[in-house]
């Protein structure tokens, strides 16, 4: 197993559009400035809003015969305003199409994007199970969008995936999120997809309503879950840019969605970033994280995890509407800058966005020695003893069960525990346990899915496609905050679910086994096969597993007493009473030798989420490199800004002699040593570096010439004062790195 030394949290939600909206009164807005946006310069920054902002992956046009903007978005609902900036109201929802109840588990269409073609507005949306690739993609049509009444469905799918594909597909992708653009040669292409194998193209043909030819993939984070969806493409100065949302989405403040880009002078590909590395080989320049809005913006505050966007070009300015969390859904609405052929999002307010050539900065670091916390445990049900507690307060983030444990699992089996929630509101499809490889390989059990019907939910899919389903309590009903106990028996063909004793659920159809799996090697008591996912808050006691089924009986026995007493004698494959003391060894008292791992998380969620400026800045020391104490005195720790080829600055030291941060060499290898030298030509490329956003203020320094990251050396989650090239952490926890976050403390603005 992995050192603990290397395990940091990451908190997630299943990526999909799954929040309510709330509908405010718009107030009246003035002739006059209506005008006065349309005469004013393009703002430099993220525009303020007014109105009904609860919007989620939205869309936008402009209805000229109406005079207003158009904004669709998840769940149905269309919005208008006079102005950009709003005030934004509610006018009604679409109404959802007969074709779309064929799509299980599905209620409202999710991420929209509206496109006027001649005179006919084009309203592409998804229709999807959620957490699954059973997914379509349909379109609407009118002529008048704001008038939801006004919207004609095409009567099907223009194109599905997974369970509802015809044929066989040549890539795994999820049919959502789709957004349609004209190419150079008069050609309409649809690109979509999340999770799963990536972002793909696909051509339209003439009817706008159907496929043509193979999709072909643009983007894949290389991970096995994947975490992007949200694609949109723009064509400027003859390149196609791809958007794209990497991270998760719907879990308020434990969002972790940002914005990358990538490039191509072909509109199939491939895309490139900001290093020449490929999107679909995991590349992507990272343009847009959580920040506070600048001053006189609203809503003030800060805007969390953005993504989920659209492009929407007016007056030869490109702005990005997305939406972000704060942490309920709100509307953003930011013009992109333009250096060098590559976008960016300045705040307008001269801070760290705003950076310049002959800008002048002080570099603080975020980064600080991991400290391993204290593994202790809860309290249990009465009479059941010391428990164990995720997340929600606790320092473990989960429970790593061995390799294998239930790949012996072949015939009929229980697994069993108790549990209590930390809360009965979000928490959507975080595990109760969850056993399997990858994405595509898992048996879970889930106290809320976020899906039709609700609550309790236990799936096995197997790799190979098959699958089985034991449905929840259903009606909205899921567990509370007090403590449950939940069971899992399966016998011949036959699965039940348990709570309290009683049988909430039956699938008389259930024939695959835990064994069905193979030897996983992620088994889990609160954390997903999906790092999109959130963990568990909850509490754990009780866990076992049992190699056969047990009778109403005997769950009834578990319920009284632990391990179900002398009658049931606990899991005879584990059984985990957590009654230790401390300590990160959960002991296996079945006698089977499957001791589990209480794992400590060393970062917690919230501290990645809210990083903090720390007491060492970047500072030069004769020809080298280090991190020291920040002190406004030191000449060393101030350094100039000068543009340089690519969208690339020289980091210059403003000491005796000019001197540049310089990579040693352009290898790639981590661990490259960085150094100052002198500032040779600008197009020296081991002397540019690339700005990243990485959220909060924060940004990452990365050079194009060995895809290295300007970091703090460590080892073993210990700080040390040298800096190296180090892997750019473009990674599925991108951003997430605080040895590579940096702080642009402004001294000196340019100019």
């Amino acid at each position: 197993m992995t050192s603990r030394r290397f395990r940091h949290s990451l908190l997630a939600g299943l990526s999909a559009a799954a929040l309510g909206l709330t509908l405010v009164a718009a107030p009246a807005v003035a002739e006059e400035e209506i005008t006065a946006e349309a005469t004013a310069a393009p703002p430099a920054g993220q525009l303020p809003l007014t109105g009904d902002l609860d919007v989620h992956d939205p869309t936008m046009a402009y209805d000229e015969a109406a005079g207003l903007y158009v904004l669709a978005d998840s769940h149905n609902e269309i919005r208008t305003a006079p102005t950009k900036s709003g005030p934004w109201r509610s006018v009604g929802e679409v109404e959802r199409a007969e074709w779309t109840h064929d799509v299980p588990n599905s209620t409202t269409l999710w991420a929209p994007h509206l496109q006027k073609i001649g005179d006919t507005f084009y309203y592409y949306y998804s229709q999807s199970s959620f957490g699954s690739s059973t997914s379509a993609i349909g379109v609407k049509t009118t002529k008048t969008p704001a008038d939801p009444s006004s919207y004609v469905d095409l009567g099907r799918p223009v194109v599905a995936s997974g369970a509802l594909a015809e044929g066989e597909q040549p890539l795994e992708v999820n049919a959502i999120d789709p957004a349609v653009i004209q190419d150079a040669d008069g050609t309409w292409w649809m690109t979509w997809g999340s999770f799963w194998e990536g972002i793909v193209i696909q051509q339209l043909d003439d009817d706008l309503t159907s496929v043509v030819g193979e999709p072909t993939l643009l983007a894949s984070r290389q991970a096995d879950d994947n975490p992007v969806e949200g694609p949109a493409i723009f064509e400027r100065d003859g390149y196609y840019y791809l958007l794209l949302s990497w991270g998760k989405c719907c879990s308020a403040e434990n969002s972790t969605y940002k914005v990358a880009v990538g490039r191509s002078e072909n509109i199939a590909g491939p895309y490139v970033d900001q290093a020449g590395v490929r999107l679909d080989e995991g590349g992507g320049t990272v343009i847009l994280d959580s920040r506070e809005s600048a001053e006189g913006v609203t809503p003030e505050g800060l805007y969390r995890a953005p993504g989920g966007g659209d492009v929407f070009t007016e007056d030869d300015v490109n702005y990005y509407v997305y939406h972000a969390y704060r942490p309920e859904n709100t509307l953003g609405i930011r013009p992109m800058s333009w250096r060098d052929g590559w976008p960016s999002f300045r705040d307008g307010d001269g801070g760290g966005h705003d950076l310049a050539d002959g800008s002048t900065v002080r570099l603080v670091s975020e980064a600080k020695a991991d400290a391993v916390p204290e593994v202790d445990r809860a309290e249990g049900p009465e009479g059941f003893g010391n428990a164990v507690k995720l997340n929600g307060g606790s320092s473990v983030g989960y429970v790593e069960m061995p390799d294998g444990i239930v790949s012996g699992l072949d015939a009929d089996f229980t697994i069993s525990t108790w549990v209590k929630r930390g809360t009965d509101a979000g928490n959507d499809w975080a595990r109760i346990f969850d056993f399997g490889d990858d994405t595509s390989s898992f048996m879970f059990l889930t106290p809320n899915a976020a899906a039709s019907p609700t609550g309790l939910r236990m799936d096995l899919a197997t790799s190979d496609g098959r699958g089985a389903v034991v449905p929840g309590i259903g009606d909205g009903a899921s567990l509370s905050t007090e403590w449950a106990h939940v069971a899992v028996t399966a016998s011949g063909t036959t699965a039940n679910l348990w709570v309290d004793g009683t049988i909430v659920s039956t699938n008389d159809d259930f024939t695959l086994r835990p064994a069905d799996l193979g030897e996983t090697v992620n088994n889990w008591i609160g954390r997903s096969q999906f790092s999109a996912d959130p963990w568990l808050n909850a509490s754990i006691d009780d866990f076992n597993i049992f190699s056969r089924a047990l009778t109403a009986g005997d769950i009834a026995a578990l319920v009284a007493e632990p391990g179900g007493g002398d009658s049931v004698g606990g899991g005879d494959v584990a059984w985990y009473r957590f009654d230790e003391t401390g300590g990160e060894t959960v002991v296996d008292s079945s006698g089977s030798g499957n001791d589990a791992i209480a794992v400590a998380q060393i970062t917690t969620g919230e501290e990645l989420q809210n990083p903090v400026p720390g007491t060492q800045c970047l500072t030069a020391a004769k020809k080298s490199l280090s991190q020291a104490a920040c002190d406004d005195a030191n000449a060393g720790q101030e350094w100039r800004l000068e543009e340089a080829a690519g969208n690339t600055y020289r980091l210059v030291s403003t000491g005796k002699k000019e001197l540049c941060v310089t990579l040693a060499n352009a290898s790639g290898e981590p661990g490259t040593p960085v150094r100052l030298a002198k500032c040779k030509d600008k197009s020296a490329a081991l002397q540019n570096w690339f700005v990243e956003d990485t959220g909060h203020g924060f940004l990452r320094f990365s050079s194009p010439a060995a895809n290295l990251a300007l970091e703090i050396e460590n080892a073993d989650g210990v700080i040390g004062d040298g800096i190296v090239g180090a892997t750019r952490a473009i990674r599925p926890i991108a951003n997430l790195d605080p040895p590579q976050q940096w702080l642009a403390q402004v001294v000196a603005p340019a100019g």
